[in-house]
């Protein structure tokens, strides 16, 4: 089929335009793989961008997933070093851990016996206690030993497991309450004649439960807990009128012995 006199005269136009214009390297090397983003070319931009990442060596099956070609038993330098069925190996079982929040807890304090001034009945434990805490830190394990010396070597020989000291930060209510509790425990353990307590006057049993806000919520019960016996250690103020956030108490608890929980 001859072609018209406007097809022949666009055709002349167009090689003479593509002799006159000199395309830069920089241009040709992207032509690919802008011709196969036009035309939509999955597997030819897969392609292109393997050989630019792995080289003229890596073919389309190190780059894209099996439905594009890639091969999932391949090592891979994007990956690591590692197979696609190996990273999503991973990835599964990453995926499926329910992670410990730290901003997730549960602490409650149970007094042994609540005694107020002068032998009397007197405050109960802080059941807010839980809706105060904002920041809870403690060591439950320190073993201490020393080095003994064996010619030009050494061996340890454990000497104690040190008691446990925890720190918490609370807020407080307008009436003093977890001030007032702590002030109390700490004039049961010792008096103002000098003379100290008993330890069931002063003692108080303090649970810390990880990653759930309630013992009653679903899965609770596995969670990790720790109860520890403990008395109280030192309580810090800190007030400042430059400030109008709320009060934090800076609370310390020493545990009464390592042996037993009581």
């Amino acid at each position: 089929m001859s072609l018209g006199l406007f097809d022949r005269i666009s055709n002349e136009i167009g090689q003479r335009a593509e002799s006159a214009i000199k395309i830069s390297p920089a241009v040709q090397k992207n032509l690919s793989l802008a011709k196969a983003i036009l035309e939509g070319n999955i597997p030819g931009i897969g392609s292109e961008i393997g050989s630019r990442i792995f080289g003229p060596n890596f073919g389309l099956g190190s780059v894209l997933p099996p439905a594009l070609g890639m091969n999932h038993d391949t090592p891979t330098p994007l990956l690591g070093g590692i197979s696609l069925a190996e990273a999503e190996n991973i990835f599964n079982q990453v995926s499926k851990i329910e992670y410990s929040k730290k901003n997730l807890f549960f602490i409650a304090i149970e007094d042994f016996v609540a005694i107020g001034p002068n032998f009397t009945r007197g405050t109960q434990s802080p059941a807010n206690f839980n809706l105060f805490a904002t920041d809870v830190g403690y060591n439950t394990i320190t073993l201490s030993g020393d080095a003994i010396q064996l010619g030009g070597g050494s061996f340890d020989v454990l000497k104690q497991s040190e008691r446990v000291e925890m720190r918490i930060t609370t807020m407080d209510d307008s009436n003093g309450t977890l001030k007032k509790w702590f002030e109390e425990r700490a004039s049961m353990a010792v008096h103002s004649d000098a003379t100290f307590g008993l330890p069931i006057e002063y003692l108080s049993r303090i649970t810390v439960l990880h990653a759930f806000i309630s013992p009653d919520v679903p899965g609770a019960k596995n969670g990790h807990v720790n109860s520890l016996v403990m008395r109280p250690g030192t309580i810090e103020y800190d007030l400042s009128r430059k400030d109008q956030g709320m009060q934090e108490l800076q609370m310390s608890f020493v545990q009464f012995d390592t042996f037993t929980s009581l």
